[in-house]
């Protein structure tokens, strides 16, 4: 919860053994999200044991590819703010608080990930609410109208 709003992560996994656990772990460790999912994309591992271990929420998603996990996480989370993140530590758990800082100013917020899970700009900030002109922004579908969604870029 964060400024009386819901918080959840989405996590699109694919055979993410070695990375979920401790993914999980850590965000969940920051004590600021109401849930956090994993949208298990037909992992032939032990993806989704591990995840369920650490406490997440796991959702099949039988459509193969990074668009339909993105997808389903997105249909499945109950938030009212929405990170997106990768497994693999190309997104630190502690820069959650540089989205968080503009998330009641802005619709959609998300950055430039860098190496070494640390994330060297914001790339964007936009949103209906935004009245400066940014590069690379785009309104929010309808779909997400409903949400603000954060997300760390390529």
């Amino acid at each position: 919860m964060h400024e009386g709003q819901r918080l959840s992560l989405i996590f699109p996994a694919y055979n993410e053994e070695k990375n979920i656990e401790k993914a999980v772990q850590e965000f969940r460790a920051l004590g600021v999200f109401d849930e956090i999912l994993v949208i298990d994309n037909n992992s032939k591992d032990q993806t989704e044991a591990l995840a369920r271990k650490a406490g997440a929420r796991v959702i099949s998603e039988p459509k193969q590819g990074y668009g339909h996990a993105l997808r389903r996480g997105l249909d499945e989370a109950l938030g009212d703010l929405i990170f997106l993140a990768e497994p693999d530590g190309t997104f630190a758990p502690h820069d959650v608080w540089k989205f968080l800082a503009y998330a009641s100013d802005f619709d959609l917020v998300y950055d430039q990930a860098a190496f070494l899970g640390t994330l060297s700009a914001f790339d964007g900030i936009c949103g209906a609410r935004d009245p400066r002109p940014t590069k690379n922004c785009a309104k929010p579908t309808a779909r997400q109208r409903g949400a603000t969604l954060a997300a760390p870029g390529p």
